[in-house]
């Protein structure tokens, strides 16, 4: 309900912070209390014409998460190799992704590029279905009906056939191994990008038809370091 700047205050500092405002025209400032309701959706331009209502929305994304790349300073051409990657929770009030988690993405796109920008590993992402693919680096959720088939549709959901958050102030690692190519040299450059998701465009298609749009795809956050292979 607070603007962006308002909410990481808080998440920060664990401090209340107490904006002025007139509640009326001709009245004098005092405390006041905002109603944005605006949380995550970044669409809210396409679905509402909320043009700043999406601005702010994308805007928390961005604030909400933090990455860290961990790893050797050195590695050898032609040898299994592994780094880890790291999802702090820094300023979101609940788990992430969260409110209806089962439509929700978030993952994590890593790439590793020798100095002439190869790419030597890319790690899987989502599958067209917008499920994680074996070996993803992924948060949200998979709802399955009783027979243990997936499913968006709440009327139908009694299990979750998958699920992955992040709660407040915590954070996730997953290490990802690989072997470098045996003709790499030089400086490597490992690349992480935190995205995210509103939706799979194919649940969208299915309850909107015509007017169905492809959700936004949101960078939250990006880190980066650098691999010297002898």
């Amino acid at each position: 309900m607070r603007t962006v700047e308002e909410a990481q205050k808080v998440a920060h500092t664990f401090q209340p912070v107490a904006p002025m405002g007139k509640s009326v025209m001709d009245g004098a400032d005092r405390p006041i209390h905002r109603h944005y309701f605006v949380g995550g959706n970044a669409n809210a331009d396409i679905l509402a014409e909320g043009k700043s209502h999406a601005q702010m929305a994308e805007a928390r994304l961005k604030g909400a998460a933090r990455l860290e790349i961990t790893s050797p300073l050195k590695a050898t051409a032609g040898k299994p190799w592994q780094l880890d990657v790291l999802v702090h929770n820094v300023a979101a009030g609940h788990n992430i992704p969260s409110a209806v988690t089962e439509l929700r993405r978030m993952w994590v796109d890593l790439q590793v590029r020798d100095a002439h920008g190869k790419v030597l590993f890319h790690n899987p992402g989502l599958d067209k279905e917008g499920n994680p693919r074996p070996g993803a680096i992924a948060f949200g959720a998979i709802a399955g009906d009783s027979a243990g088939k997936a499913t968006f549709k709440p009327w139908e959901m009694s299990q979750f056939l998958w699920k992955r958050t992040i709660p407040p102030k915590s954070f996730t690692r997953d290490t990802v191994r690989f072997k470098l190519p045996a003709d790499a040299s030089g400086m490597l450059t490992v690349e992480a990008r935190l995205l995210y998701q509103s939706a799979p465009p194919q649940v969208v298609a299915t309850v909107m038809g015509k007017d169905a749009f492809t959700p936004k795809i949101v960078e939250m956050a990006t880190a980066r370091t650098t691999v010297s292979v002898p």
